[in-house]
């Protein structure tokens, strides 16, 4: 969606997959003045009318990493890929000192800009004080850690995505 002075990214869940939504919308509203890489939450706005919840954040420039790594798939230079790894680091290091756990980390929700990377899709994310979701259920199996596969296998709910250096 475009305005007259910027462009914004819309969510909206209907029914089930309203909770999702506005788990999210929860998450980005207690991290308004918490890690950088969620910084764009100052300006998110939401919503929950009746059957349904929305969310709109700032359209995110930037390449996500999927993308910034595509010449590394294609077996071309690396030139600038160890970089972005770095970034992408720094932001998921930056959300654990502030507390958070994203939960559900995935390339393309890492955006890749000028000054770090952004973290996109927090709908499962958790701190101490908005505990796991019970509706999570793990996320895209090639993409989990061992420890949270851990959880997605055994009968411990709800997933929780775990703390560095912390097993289920």
């Amino acid at each position: 969606m475009a305005g007259p002075t910027s462009q914004w990214a819309v969510k909206v869940g209907h029914c089930e997959c309203a909770a999702p939504v506005a788990r999210e919308a929860e998450v980005l509203a207690r991290t308004v003045e918490r890690p950088a890489p969620l910084a764009y939450s100052k300006r998110a706005r939401w919503g929950r009318p009746t059957g349904a919840a929305w969310l709109m954040t700032p359209w995110m420039t930037g390449p996500p990493l999927w993308e910034a790594f595509e010449p590394v798939r294609a077996g071309e230079q690396h030139r600038g890929a160890l970089a972005r790894a770095v970034r992408a680091c720094i932001a998921v290091g930056d959300l654990h000192r502030a507390g958070w756990v994203h939960g559900n980390l995935q390339p393309h929700h890492v955006i890749v800009t000028a000054r770090g990377c952004l973290l996109l899709d927090c709908a499962w994310a958790w701190s101490t004080d908005l505990p796991p979701s019970g509706a999570f259920g793990g996320g895209l199996v090639h993409l989990m850690s061992r420890e949270l596969m851990a959880y997605v296998d055994s009968a411990m709910r709800p997933v929780k995505p775990s703390r560095p250096g912390s097993l289920p």
